[in-house]
């Protein structure tokens, strides 16, 4: 089976085997691409779905925030969906969200895109959660240095800006998302982003 065999069933979930041997166990790109760092309710409702026949159902997903904060995360999530067969819609990157703004939309089949919910809302929940918190420390600081003292204890292999890159991805934000305009702040220590499917 190819490596980047998007799942379909609970049943490759079962089977799915991962190497005792590897290093770290950390989601490599590979499995993150299949779906295996998704929740295993979204295999279901597929399942379900296909048994009804709706699989393939035209759905709109619009992703929204709970509190406003500064958009970040588009790149990673159009490079998991490129070549899916869906329309996406995004604010770019770096904009300001004020809560319940709609700030992704998705369209196209459900079994196109469904199953990577869980992997959408973390990578713009934790990026837009960093882009938001550079922000804030900048205003805080009204013009003065910024350092970051790092919690170590977050694993190096949740995300680029954890581990060996965090002062890199840290300076990054804090660049990109700092600027003198300040219309709406949020909290990212608080962070959460939902997704709500509507049929049309």
């Amino acid at each position: 089976m190819p490596t980047n065999h998007k799942l379909i069933s609970t049943e490759e979930v079962r089977r799915y085997q991962v190497d005792p041997n590897r290093k770290f166990f950390s989601a490599n790109h590979e499995e993150i691409e299949r779906g295996l760092t998704t929740d295993i309710y979204f295999i279901r409702a597929l399942e379900i779905l296909r048994f009804l026949k709706l699989d393939a159902t035209e759905v709109t997903a619009e992703i929204f925030a709970r509190q406003a904060g500064v958009f970040a995360g588009m790149q990673e999530t159009y490079n998991l969906l490129k070549d899916k067969k869906i329309k996406l819609w995004s604010l770019s990157e770096g904009d300001l969200f004020q809560p319940k703004e709609t700030v992704m939309r998705i369209q196209g089949p459900y079994n196109e895109f469904g199953v990577y919910e869980t992997i959408i809302l973390g990578i713009l929940g934790s990026s837009s959660a960093w882009a938001t918190a550079a922000r804030e420390c900048r205003e805080v600081a009204r013009g003065k240095k910024n350092y970051l003292f790092w919690f170590t204890a977050y694993s190096s292999g949740s995300c680029p800006c954890y581990g060996e890159g965090s002062a890199y991805w840290w300076y990054r934000w804090s660049q990109l998302y700092s600027g003198s305009q300040v219309n709406g702040t949020g909290t990212a220590g608080n962070y959460s982003s939902y997704c709500y499917y509507h049929n049309r």
